[in-house]
């Protein structure tokens, strides 16, 4: 039966804990072999096989198991049976984890573990069953002790390796790896002697001393000294304080204005105070020397110790701010809970899901943008995968390096600067303007200063305007402020190219105190020192527009004149990471900039350092020597004047394109280059200029990724790329050919055709099926396809000219989704999708009518352009017929079609941006108004931001989702009732199936139907007890349905009577179906007309002198008339807290009506009643 290996060194010693009760039992037993690995294959071992032994032995043999003849490879479980003469003759070893546990007795698969456990001992209790772990053999006869051991084992452990752990316990020869380790071992098996070492330890501090032990011996050398300086002095612990740390109260000293009269006893008193004081007394004193500083002050009277003044001020501001944020970081960030164990593959499952969606939900509350460029990009949790050691070398060896920066030689940009931009102080209006631009969420630098922050602490920038002042006038930046944090964005969504460095984007931010300040001087820069009209980056006016249409209409003018075109796309190499500060400083000296200016820009680049932080990880610091931050609002302005040079030596010695009398070489985006030429020829001396440049400024360009072609006239018709390639750096550039695409700000450029038209439709079939497979809300799905991944469409839309039929195909999956994931019926109007939210729609963008809509204005802005070339193109592409081809598909009207001027001769902010041609959203409700079932009653809602501000995010709103889709259902009269389900069917399908009504619509179960009468009386009881909680908030005293009886013994009760002091409110409350514009203004009068001629009745029962008698109406679907503003003023509501209250209402009356209609549709709601 037995088939013994002929390979004996395959195995190897597997003394398990439990053989030891083996070798009790049966003292014969020595050891038992087994083959390496974790069980026994098939191919190994048959199932009632005896295991080799070393030495005689009882047998241990493995019983047969259900799947036949052969032992299942990975068996779960392994069973021994030894048979020794005991009463206990049998023992089962039963290792974990497996994943088929299989009784080895009688093949029994009992379950799970526990049941495994409760099926040996009620069927098989003459065997002694223990639990094994598969990496280490520790066993136990408890099989919870070895399934909590498991997810912590380690594997065996090599006794060798033991030896040479560092931490040893002195009672044993147990060894461990750490002090934690010896630690819990000395409690647990030597309570004892680690009870004694506690107890020196206790004794050892109490002899070292209290209070002594927070001090040094420097430091207190350093108290006595300052005891003795401070002598006879009131307050001596915060003096000696503030001169050795100057932190807040220095702080709001030197930032705020002194008192005029302290300010006047300090100069009276002259410098008695300070001889008698020493040196630390005076440097007290001077804490409040920013003060000074202003607009109109002299600022050569300041002496040359304003630099340490400012570097002293910065690190308290620094240390006041940004400390406690900083501490509250690290606590955060301090440990981590143990990882959770699941029992199985379910549990762990559901525990992923809800880690999930809770990941999902916060993101979608903090940052919705970045949680949409994961979805939409494919890229959840997107990491860089590189190991932070090789990203810090690779940006330590280009930001540390030494460009060999030769001048900028015969590259000079014309144009003197206008130094009068900078001779204005910064006033604290400009600060706080600058300040409020800036986001919200913006990113703190390392110090953890928050806008909040600054502007909690300064709210009316005045502190700001001081601190400001003085960097302007000592010429230099504080080093406090010059630590930056550099994270890396992608540039790419494929995972392959993620593997490389360089294709990840270093943003770099610093304190946002210094960002503030770039930003005030960025504007001051860009208004002193303007720049060649062929750079369009980072400019006011559209950049990438203007680029493009140039683009495509030197392709098309080529083609059409028969004329030749070069064109080349240039890639640099990291340029914002690489141009040198030389480079910078020298192109800022060209222009003639102020020497004192340029030393300030100068300083904010001096001694700067970051560290990249990647997965919580930060790297040593890098001295960035060289390249601009990517994150600070200077360094746009700052890369453009850099490379102006060279633009502008392109545009006056290259050879360029000719077309209307003037030539263009160049069109340039930040670092986006492309060369332009009318020969082959030219092109190549273009190159060799830009050659040049790069080898004196130490630029390169990644000839690789540098693309052209060359369109030349042929026979009769055109040729692409009937040449040689270019030589660019020393290596011949790739040409495109007419089948392929190069991409160029956002779009695909093709010489063949000039800018390819994508195929959107795919793209967004697949951002939609990412989007619905998020763990999101309803809402939530459809919030990040409207703000997110539609606008994304919208660029190349507009800029690629599609056209209507594919914008409408757009569209239809956009309203499919939508309509899906909102529960919506598919013939739902599109009116609720595409009306404005405060009309009572969803909002949602129409690509048909918006992508007309701004091409039109594009065109509009375009023909006003300042740029001579862009002119030029305008008029050769007979700019003003595209313009009015283009209103007239958007909608606008033929006949009145905007006169085309100048921008400087724009007046209005519409004459500006250009103007709207046609009102798409509004003809939208007007079509849906227009339906004669959906549009039923939805007029009333227009300009009504109270009664429909809870369509944007109903959970702000309280809303559940099923109450969220209910109520957009009644909003478009497709809740299911049988008046929607009987569309296109006779009226017979239709009628009410709780009563003989012949309609069963909305309306009629909301307002009429007898069968959820009581649903209704509780829905109105609900808004009269909200509205009497409001009056009691405000002093009143509420009668809720008094009797009153009228002259002729009528009976009359109005919901609530308030009174208070000689005043009294007559108020009737009432939830009516909206069926027009007036219907709850009629409801409300009719409510005066019934109660104001029993006004005596009610002034005698509160003893009032003065009664009034007013309606409340409130929509079923969720109204809020403005009726009831009035009441709500009688009553004592502000306009803030009205405004509140009538969004209350309405929500509260909706709701109460979806649960009428759930009443309705509930046999046994109406059977109860």
């Amino acid at each position: 039966m037995f088939k013994p290996r002929p390979d004996v060194g395959n195995y190897r010693d597997s003394l398990r804990p439990f053989n030891d009760l083996i070798e009790k039992r049966c003292p014969e037993q020595k050891r038992v072999l087994r083959p390496k690995g974790d069980g026994l294959s098939s191919s190994e071992i048959e199932p009632t096989q005896t295991q080799i032994v070393e030495e005689p032995m009882p047998p241990v043999y493995h019983s047969p198991t259900m799947t036949g003849d052969t032992q299942e490879e990975g068996s779960s479980s392994e069973l021994a049976l030894s048979e020794s003469g005991d009463s206990l003759d049998n023992i089962v070893i039963v290792e974990l984890p497996s994943s088929d546990l299989v009784c080895k007795v009688c093949g029994v698969r009992p379950g799970k573990i526990t049941q495994v456990a409760r099926h040996y001992a009620t069927q098989h209790k003459k065997f002694l069953v223990k639990y094994s772990c598969r990496k280490c053999g520790r066993s136990n006869e408890n099989s919870h002790s070895i399934s909590c051991h498991i997810p912590k084992c380690q594997g065996i452990i090599d006794r060798e390796e033991v030896a040479q752990l560092d931490h040893r316990c002195s009672s044993c020869e147990a060894s461990f790896a750490t002090e934690s380790g010896l630690s819990q071992h000395k409690r647990h098996v030597h309570p004892t002697e680690r009870n004694l070492e506690r107890i020196e330890t206790v004794h050892a501090k109490r002899v070292k001393g209290g209070a002594t032990a927070l001090w040094s011996e420097e430091e207190i050398r350093e108290l006595l000294r300052l005891s003795e300086v401070y002598a006879g002095e009131r307050y001596i612990h915060a003096s000696a304080w503030q001169n050795q740390c100057p932190g807040a109260g220095e702080i709001e000293k030197a930032c705020e204005k002194p008192h005029k009269s302290n300010y006047n006893r300090r100069n009276a008193r002259g410098d008695a105070n300070a001889t008698s004081s020493g040196g630390n007394r005076r440097e007290a004193e001077g804490e409040g020397e920013l003060s000074q500083f202003g607009g109109s002050g002299d600022w050569s009277r300041f002496n040359d110790g304003l630099d340490e003044l400012i570097e002293k001020v910065s690190e308290g501001l620094k240390r006041k701010l940004g400390g406690g944020e900083a501490r509250r970081e690290r606590a955060g960030n301090a440990g981590g809970g143990a990882a959770r164990v699941f029992k199985n593959s379910t549990e762990r499952r559901s525990a992923v899901k809800r880690e999930s969606y809770r990941r999902h939900q916060m993101m979608y509350a903090k940052d919705p943008a970045k949680l949409a460029s994961e979805i939409l990009d494919g890229m959840e949790n997107a990491k860089c995968p590189i190991q932070l050691s090789e990203v810090h070398a690779v940006f330590k060896d280009g930001w540390e390096r030494n460009v060999d920066f030769r001048g900028l030689g015969r590259f000079a940009a014309t144009g003197g600067a206008d130094n009068e931009c900078f001779t204005e102080a910064i006033s604290a209006e400009t600060v706080k303007e600058n300040l409020g631009q800036i986001k919200r969420n913006t990113a703190p630098g390392p110090d953890r200063i928050t806008r909040q922050m600054l502007s909690d602490w300064d709210p009316s920038g005045e502190k700001l305007e001081r601190l400001y002042t003085a960097w302007m006038v000592a010429g230099v930046v504080p080093k406090a402020f010059k630590e930056c944090r550099t994270t890396l964005i992608p540039k790419s969504t494929s995972k392959e190219a993620l593997e490389e460095v360089g294709n990840w984007r270093p943003i770099t931010i610093g304190s946002l105190i210094l960002r503030l300040f770039s930003k005030i001087m960025a504007e001051r820069l860009a208004r002193a020192c303007p720049i060649n009209p062929r750079q369009r980056g980072f400019i006011s006016a559209p950049g990438c527009a203007e680029n493009l249409k140039v683009l495509q209409g030197l392709i098309g003018h080529c083609k059409k004149e028969r004329s030749q075109l070069a064109v080349v796309f240039v890639d640099f190499a990291r340029a914002f990471d690489s141009i040198s500060h030389e480079h910078i400083l020298s192109a800022l000296g060209q222009r003639q900039l102020d020497q004192h200016v340029i030393k300030l820009i100068q300083s904010a680049y001096v001694d700067c350092v970051t560290r990249i932080i990647m997965d919580g990880a930060k790297s040593p610091d890098i001295l960035m020597k060289v390249g601009v931050k990517q994150g600070d609002s200077m360094s746009p302005i700052l890369f453009n004047l850099a490379m102006d040079p060279l633009i502008q030596s392109l545009e006056n010695l290259g050879s360029g394109y000719k077309i209307g009398g003037s030539s263009v070489t160049t069109l340039a985006f930040a670092d986006d280059l492309v060369l332009l030429s009318s020969s082959w020829d030219g092109m190549r001396s273009n190159i060799a200029l830009l050659d040049e440049f790069c080898e004196r400024t130490g630029l390169r360009v990644q000839s690789r990724k540098c693309h052209g072609f060359l369109i030349r006239r042929g026979a009769t018709s055109y040729t692409v790329n009937d040449c040689s390639p270019w030589d660019l750096g020393g290596e011949p550039i790739h040409l495109i050919e007419p089948h392929e695409v190069e991409k160029y700000l956002g779009v695909k450029v093709n010489p063949w055709v000039g800018i390819t038209k994508p195929d959107l439709n795919s793209q967004l079939g697949e951002w939609v099926t990412r989007i619905g497979g998020a763990p999101l809300k309803p809402y939530q799905k459809v919030g990040l396809l409207n703000d997110f991944a539609i606008p994304r469409l919208i660029y190349l839309a507009d800029h690629c000219d599609l056209k209507g039929v594919t914008l409408a195909t757009l569209d239809g999956t956009i309203r499919r989704a939508v309509k899906g994931w909102l529960h919506l019926p598919l013939s739902t109007c599109g009116g609720l999708l595409y009306s404005r939210v405060q009309d009572g729609g969803l909002g949602i963008l129409k690509l048909e009518a918006l992508v007309p809509s701004i091409q039109a204005r594009r065109l509009y802005r375009l023909l006003g352009s300042e740029d001579e070339i862009m002119n030029q193109i305008m008029t050769v592409m007979d700019g003003r017929s595209e313009f009015a081809r283009m209103w007239c598909i958007a909608g606008g009207d033929p006949g009145a079609i905007p006169p085309v001027c100048a921008v400087q001769e724009r007046e209005t902010a519409t004459q500006r941006k250009g103007p709207v041609p046609c009102d798409w959203r509004q003809e939208e409700k007007r079509a849906w108004c227009n339906l004669p079932v959906q549009g039923r009653w939805v007029e009333v809602f227009d300009k009504d931001r109270i009664s429909s501000a809870w369509m944007r995010n109903p959970e702000r709103a309280g809303f559940k989702q099923r109450h969220y889709i209910a109520a957009l259902q009644l909003r478009a009269n497709v809740y299911p009732t049988r008046e929607a389900l009987a569309r296109g069917r006779t009226k017979v399908w239709a009628k009410c199936r709780r009563c003989a009504a012949p309609l069963e619509s909305c309306s009629h179960i909301l307002g009429q139907c007898p069968s959820v009468q009581s649903s209704r009386i509780k829905r109105h009881n609900k808004m009269c007890a909200l509205l009497a909680q409001e009056a009691e908030r405000y002093g009143w005293t509420v009668i809720r349905e008094p009797r009153i009886s009228g002259p002729l013994g009528e009976l009359r009760l109005p919901d609530l009577v308030l009174s208070k002091g000689n005043s009294a409110l007559v108020i009737d409350v009432t939830v009516r179906f909206e069926y027009e514009a007036r219907s709850l203004e009629k409801a409300a009068e009719e409510k005066v007309a019934y109660y104001a001629p029993y006004e005596s009745q009610i002034a005698a029962l509160v003893g009032a002198e003065r009664v009034q008698v007013f309606g409340f109406p409130v929509g079923a679907r969720g109204k809020w008339p403005s009726c009831n503003n009035h009441v709500l003023s009688e009553i004592g509501l502000g306009p803030a807290r009205a405004k509140y209250f009538g969004g209350l209402c309405g929500r509260r009356a909706l709701l109460y009506s979806l649960d009428v209609l759930r009443d309705f549709g509930r046999p046994d709601h109406l059977q109860g009643r």
